[in-house]
């Protein structure tokens, strides 16, 4: 995996340290993958900015770091449907007819994207192009604050997690909300180190724009 790449100054304090000691067992954490990763620190997802973020990723990814104009729109909205003739996606996105057509064009030639002549669809692997997102909030006391965010950010990701000091990690792995959101639980000791008391509910991200910006941003790292 490459360095954990941080999107903002990081500030000296305790939160930054048990950041630290979670980022350090990500890969120990999450074991099963055995393609590229991508780590980050605080990036902005949409209107969230999870404190870690651990994505696999499959290689085709990196296709999209060759594109000089986002196609974020249209891989969502490709996403979203099974198949769009191009008046409608010109209809649905805004786009002119030149734009669009470049743009399936590009994504034709990367093999992201599928045509008949008439007919457009995303190809079956770029459905899944990233297989698992997890997201993860880091705080030193304030859970309830930690189980927000952490809900928040399963708009993109697959698994979201709070990460908290043992003896409040423990204390709260069963309270209803955890439970009711399907958020997992990360128990930080300083001495044993970080583990999972809690797995994290698998689901499918909510927002197709926030996933496929995601890629993009993987891809310009990764390539």
């Amino acid at each position: 995996m490459e360095q954990l790449i941080r999107f903002k100054k990081r500030v000296s304090g305790r939160e930054s340290e048990l950041e630290d000691l979670v980022a350090d067992d990500l890969c120990a954490l999450f074991p099963d993958w055995d393609g590229p990763r991508w780590a980050a620190a605080s990036p902005t997802i949409g209107a969230g900015m999870p404190d870690l973020l651990l994505v696999d990723c499959n290689p085709q990814v990196l296709r999209l770091s060759s594109l000089e104009d986002s196609c974020d729109n249209l891989l969502s909205y490709l996403r979203y449907v099974s198949k769009a003739r191009i008046e409608t996606i010109i209809d649905r996105l805004g786009y002119s007819s030149k734009r669009a057509e470049t743009k399936l064009k590009e994504l034709i030639n990367l093999e992201v994207v599928e045509s008949d002549g008439s007919l457009y669809w995303m190809a079956s692997l770029w459905r899944n192009v990233l297989p698992r997102i997890v997201a993860i909030e880091v705080k030193v006391s304030d859970w309830q604050k930690a189980i927000l965010q952490a809900y928040r950010n399963t708009i993109f990701a697959h698994q979201s997690f709070v990460a908290l000091p043992s003896s409040i990690a423990e204390r709260i792995k069963r309270e209803t909300i955890v439970k009711q959101y399907g958020i997992g639980v990360l128990s930080i000791n300083e001495n044993t180190g970080v583990r999972i008391i809690r797995s994290a509910r698998a689901q499918r991200p909510k927002v197709w724009s926030y996933y496929y910006r995601l890629a993009s941003m993987v891809a310009r790292h990764l390539g």
